[in-house]
């Protein structure tokens, strides 16, 4: 029996009782964890590739970049053009884990939706020159933008 002025237990048995009780209560508070632990991570399994939209896919082109003089001269054209540089998605050399071997000059820049490429000075000249349609809507109908 538990004697609360001495704090000690005078029955072995009491011991006993509450140590498989506390492990028994442990037990079960692991095995709850774990399943819950498995359960977020099925979850998030499964809305990973829900969220997860390549970049990439949303854009039409697609630009190279170096820490050149060129480079600095397209960068600078393309945020001239702001439309045209919301439709471009940009990668620098140095952020590339591999280059391929199809890059050999920077700035290059691909366009998907006419597959073509354009590189150094094409590729300063094609963002001069383009301009991107954009389309809003206005009192419920679809209008084209400015050239």
């Amino acid at each position: 029996m538990y004697n609360p002025k001495k704090r000690t237990y005078q029955n072995v048995k009491d011991v006993m009782n509450i140590s498989e009780q506390r492990l028994a209560l442990d037990t079960e508070f692991l095995q709850k964890g774990k399943e819950l632990e498995n359960l977020n991570s099925k979850n998030l399994e499964k809305e990973e590739p829900d969220n997860d939209v390549n970049e990439g896919e949303l854009k039409d082109y697609i630009l190279y970049l170096n820490d050149n003089n060129q480079s600095e001269e397209t960068l600078q054209e393309l945020k001239k053009n702001k439309d045209f540089k919301l439709n471009v998605l940009i990668y620098k050399k140095e952020d590339l884990v591999e280059i391929p071997e199809w890059l050999s000059s920077f700035p290059f820049l691909v366009d998907k939706k006419n597959k073509k490429a354009y590189s150094n000075e094409e590729c300063i000249s094609f963002i001069k020159t383009v301009k991107v349609c954009k389309q809003r809507l206005k009192t419920g109908m679809k209008t084209l933008g400015r050239w």
